[in-house]
Order: structure tokens, then sequence, then C-alpha cells
């Protein structure tokens, strides 16, 4: 690596920035977001049918090869759109909304002091499912990115990996021999 920032950092970076915009569009995803039909549906599709027109999509954008090629792809996530869904549906009723405004709550404290802390269980789950799925998010940046200072860290380490095989001297077993 030469002047840049380690593969370490960027993947940390790309991880965290995925997960804060799926809260943040999961937060926005109550319970009148979208049928459950067009939900499951989405996620009956699998990603890599997807692949072409997302990398033709960045292509036209101008985005390929920059690290912002791999962050939009991650932004939406059916599975936490649905899994608020249900979370919201089941901890935040009708009825505490109703009394809230009766004791004279604004919208926003009712959302900031009553419903994040009713689903604060659910935010915490889809945070920690975002942030390992965008931390092992392997083939899209593969396709992405074509600079290797730009790779996060699973696909620089699968590369110096097999960098290692096909020269005959794998650089884990180099480093077992050097720790003993």
């Amino acid at each position: 690596m030469a002047d840049t920032e380690s593969p370490f950092t960027d993947s940390g970076k790309v991880a965290t920035v995925l997960d804060i915009d799926r809260q943040d569009l999961a937060l926005q995803s109550g319970p009148q977001f979208a049928p459950l039909a067009v939900i499951l549906g989405t996620i009956l599709i699998p990603s890599t049918a997807l692949m072409l027109a997302l990398f033709l999509a960045m292509h036209m954008v101008g985005l390929f090869s920059t690290p912002w090629a791999i962050i939009p792809p991650g932004l939406v996530n059916p599975f936490g759109v649905y899994l608020m869904r249900i979370v919201w549906g089941q901890g935040f009723e009708n009825d505490l909304i109703e009394a809230s405004r009766l004791d004279g709550a604004s919208e926003t404290r009712i959302f900031f002091r009553i419903g994040l802390p009713l689903v604060a269980t659910g935010l915490t789950t889809l945070g920690l499912l975002s942030f390992v799925g965008a931390w092992n998010s392997f083939f899209w940046p593969l396709i992405v990115v074509s600079d290797e200072r730009l790779y996060p860290l699973t696909l620089g380490l699968a590369i110096w990996n097999s960098a290692g095989t096909v020269t005959g001297c794998n650089p884990f077993t180099l480093s077992s021999h050097v720790v003993r």
C-alpha cells in the first residue's frame, strides 16, 4: 500500500456508511411503507441477477473504480425494510400514539421519546446484520473497483492469498513459520 489508508479502515468506513444508511431507510419504513408482497418479492430476486444492470449504472454515472461505487447498491436492503416493518407494527401501537398526542406531545417528541426506545432492539439487530453484510461484501467490490488500493479488506485478503499460492509461497503459511 502506498500513501493511502489500509484496507481495514476503508472496509470499516464503507460498512459504517452502509449500516447508517440502511438504518435510516428502515426508520422511514413504518407499517404503511410498502405492501408485504412487494417487499417479499424484492427479497426473492438474487443480487447476482442485478449485478450487470448495477455495473452499467455505476459506469454511466461515472462512479466506476471509486470507493463510491461500492456504497449505492448496498443502501437499500429489502430484508431490513421487512424487519423494521414487523418491529414497528408490533412495538408501536396506535393507542400509545393517541395517548401521547392527548398529553400534548409533538410528532417529533413521540418519535424520539417513545418510538425509538420501543424499536431499539430491532434497530440494533438491523445495524449488526447490515454492518456484517457490508463488511463481508466480496463480489460487488470485485466487479466495480479495478484499483487494488481501493479494495476492501475481504477482497484484498483474497487477492493477497491467491497471489501467494500462484508464486508458491502462501503468505499465511509464511506467517506461521515466522511466528514459531
